[in-house]
């Protein structure tokens, strides 16, 4: 019941206020529009997950010039 779109397809005219919304799937798409579903003041935020997606912390530091030489 209700409206449905797709992330692919998203339909910037449902309005998500004080409505009960489901997510289907946490790959990719789901980790970019959960966050934003969540600040559109919705009375109720389900995500159904079958699998969890593996995210990890991103290792960006500076290479030592020894590192840098193992890559080259």
């Amino acid at each position: 019941e209700g409206q449905m779109c797709h992330t692919a397809e998203w339909d910037k005219r449902i309005n998500f206020k004080n409505k009960r919304v489901a997510v289907v799937g946490t790959g990719a798409g789901a980790i970019q529009v959960v966050p934003k579903i969540q600040q559109m003041n919705v009375s109720q935020l389900l995500v159904f997950q079958r699998t969890p997606p593996w995210i990890i912390p991103r290792a960006d530091r500076c290479l030592s010039n020894f590192e840098k030489r193992l890559f080259a």
